[in-house]
């Protein structure tokens, strides 16, 4: 009698939620009680293993690298790297697969790299890079790849050099000091290739000036590109896509100016897309899409190339990025959602009205997809792709300030999801992050201050399911398991389906299932659908153990 009225509660509270509940924005715990802010508006929030790692302020260490895990609902200080209520000043975390590394400073003030081990919680040194000063510098650039993870660092006999770490203190070296000597070269890291399986940087010399390097994670693989400008330096780059097996790039002489090139890795493969005659005059904010790039030129010219001069196309005349001026389009400022890229663009003129567009990469299917605050002066930031659909930061005409919205593309689905600070103040929603099928993020609410939040989007099943509940059919084992779960029953099943603690569906399998792997999956507890050939449903709860 108990384990049916077990199995009917869970079916209730689960069941009933995915077919009928709406979703729902919810605020967590809060990391420190108060008016406060836990988190910066500005931060870096990582997904790994289950849990959410970030740079939080408990106003008892200051702000300090801290994880939180949703199956406990608590947060940990990891380590109080600058002991007391002094901040530590973390900045540019990277996932290194399963390190988060990272640039802070101790109580010397001293900035060296240090490293999160998110399965086991830990922080570490990483590296002692400057014995006598800080190893990493304001110059810091770093780009997380396969190979490794780059980054750029002083141990004050080479000057400021490429360095690579696979996240153990003893494979974290010097890769190739680029300016022979303690000068330094200041290397700035744009893009990786996984097709070429390198990387592009920026790198100056006395002979050279700055020009373009590639890097394939060994220090032989690491050369200059090619001498574009010769004795002199490339200009102010700060842009580049990586489109199937070339690198694009931004790049000026004393011919054309600033103009695009593309690469395949090679010097004799190094060409020049866009010239001086050509009207692309100082191109910006380099967009992959498909096998082509999208950019900016002129100010407010948005373009498409496939690489060739003839296949350089207009799209529009009239468009102003958010932001306007700015020249790294970072992932922020753009998604691309069903093949095609929506971005936040001013076409007044003032660049002060950003509305939300979207291009197929033709000249007609580049467009206003929805004005968000018809009349008035819209703000779309913060785009962020989560299940096929866009979710960003908008002022909108609702109240006049920014609050989450969400889009499937569409201009009638185009709206405003939730008004999580009401009143008149904005929530200005920020930092989104995937875990366990859901959406988290920050956001600023009266008397709390900017704090976690999360969206979690439940996926619609019939409400006709028929489920037993009279008698058990298949017996699930182990459980608790850690990976492997075998299924033995004497009737054919047709599907499986896996649904976390929230109701939200993780993964469905097909046919007449008897084991499944849960490699892929976090710890926690979860809920096994399972659907048999006279349509008829079973549920049973599963708890992983990792």
């Amino acid at each position: 009698m108990y384990n049916l009225l077990l199995k009917t509660i869970l079916w209730i509270s689960v069941f009933f939620c995915v077919s009928h509940c709406i979703a729902q924005v919810q605020p967590l715990k809060e990391l420190y009680p108060g008016p406060e802010s836990s988190l910066d508006f500005k931060t870096t929030i990582i997904s790994a293993n289950g849990k959410l790692f970030f740079t939080g302020n408990d106003y008892i260490s200051g702000k300090e690298p801290f994880v939180y895990d949703p199956q406990s609902d608590k947060y940990t200080l990891l380590m109080d790297i600058n002991t007391g209520n002094s901040s530590s000043g973390i900045f540019s975390s990277k996932l290194f697969n399963d390190f988060i590394i990272f640039p802070a400073k101790d109580s010397k003030e001293d900035y060296e790299l240090y490293a999160t081990n998110t399965k086991l919680n830990s922080v570490i040194l990483l590296k002692n890079i400057n014995a006598n000063s800080s190893g990493i510098s304001d110059y810091y650039s770093s780009i997380s790849t396969p190979l490794g993870l780059f980054f750029t660092a002083d141990d004050g006999k080479n000057g400021e050099e490429l360095w690579i770490t696979d996240g153990t203190s003893i494979n974290t070296m010097l890769l190739k000091d680029i300016e022979v000597g303690k000068m330094s070269s200041f290397p700035e890291l744009y893009s990786y290739n996984p097709i070429l399986k390198k990387v592009l940087f920026a790198a100056t010399t006395q002979s050279k000036g700055r020009e373009y390097y590639i890097s394939d994670g060994t220090p032989l693989g690491t050369y200059l590109l090619k001498d574009i400008n010769p004795g002199d330096f490339i200009g102010d780059t700060r842009s580049a896509c990586s489109v199937d097996s070339l690198f694009y790039f931004i790049a000026e002489d004393d011919k054309d100016g600033k103009q695009i090139w593309k690469s395949d890795g090679t010097q004799s493969g190094t060409t020049q897309v866009t010239n001086n005659s050509s009207q692309f005059n100082n191109p910006f904010s380099l967009i992959p899409f498909g096998n082509k790039c999208l950019f900016f030129a002129n100010g407010q010219q948005f373009y498409i190339t496939d690489g060739s001069l003839t296949g350089t196309i207009l799209l529009s005349n009239s468009l102003i990025p958010y932001p306007p001026g700015f020249i790294n389009f970072n992932t922020q400022s753009w998604v691309n959602l069903n093949n095609k890229i929506y971005f936040a663009a001013d076409q007044t003129s003032t660049g002060e009205n950003m509305e939300l567009f979207v291009t197929d990469g033709t000249k007609d299917g580049t467009k206003l997809l929805k004005e968000i605050f018809p009349g008035g002066n819209a703000y779309v930031t913060n785009l962020f792709k989560f299940n096929n659909k866009i979710y960003f930061s908008g002022y909108g005409a609702h109240k006049e300030r920014e609050e989450l919205w969400s889009s499937d593309g569409s201009n009638e689905n185009t709206k405003l999801l939730a008004d999580i600070n009401p009143g008149n103040e904005p929530s200005y929603p920020n930092n989104f992050v995937i875990l366990d099928s859901c959406l988290y993020f920050t956001a600023d609410v009266y008397l709390k201050g900017n704090e976690l939040f999360r969206f979690c989007e439940p996926i619609t099943t019939s409400v006709n399911e028929k489920f037993n509940t009279s008698s058990k059919r298949a017996t699930i084992y182990p459980n608790p398991t850690s990976n492997n779960l075998y299924i033995l029953t004497n009737n054919e099943i047709l599907k499986i389906r896996l649904f976390n603690y929230l109701g939200v569906q993780v993964s469905s399998h097909e046919g007449n299932i008897k084991q499944l792997n849960f490699d892929n999956l976090n710890k926690g507890i979860y809920y096994l659908v399972i659907s048999y050939k006279d349509k008829s449903n079973e549920i049973e709860k599963l708890i992983l153990n990792k």
